[in-house]
């Protein structure tokens, strides 16, 4: 692959987002890449704009889930691919000890 704009993420998000993508990329990805100029700031970006509709204040809350459909959505792939393993997992929590 000849495509470095996963290769210096900007901050944890972009990273996030390039490690999720990176292995989803075909040649096809790749060119549609180059010829739009997508970036991962743009992609960023773009997820930022499809969460304002869930926006309560100044916080929004989406699922991991939604967050990556949005980013394959960015860079065209229709592969549905899980969010990263270990996301979705549930909290056991004792709310008796929690409270004492």
């Amino acid at each position: 692959m000849s495509t470095t704009i996963f290769d210096n993420p900007k901050n944890e998000i972009e990273r996030e987002i390039a490690d999720y993508i990176k292995p989803l990329v075909t040649p096809e990805i790749e060119e549609k890449i180059e010829k739009e100029n997508l970036t991962l700031a743009g992609c960023w970006d773009y997820c930022r704009k499809k969460g304002e509709k869930y926006k309560v204040g100044n916080c929004a809350r989406i699922s991991e889930e939604q967050h990556f459909s949005w980013v394959r959505g960015y860079f065209g792939i229709k592969t549905a691919k899980s969010a990263p393993s270990g996301s979705g997992k549930a909290l056991s929590i004792d709310l008796d000890a929690l409270l004492e």
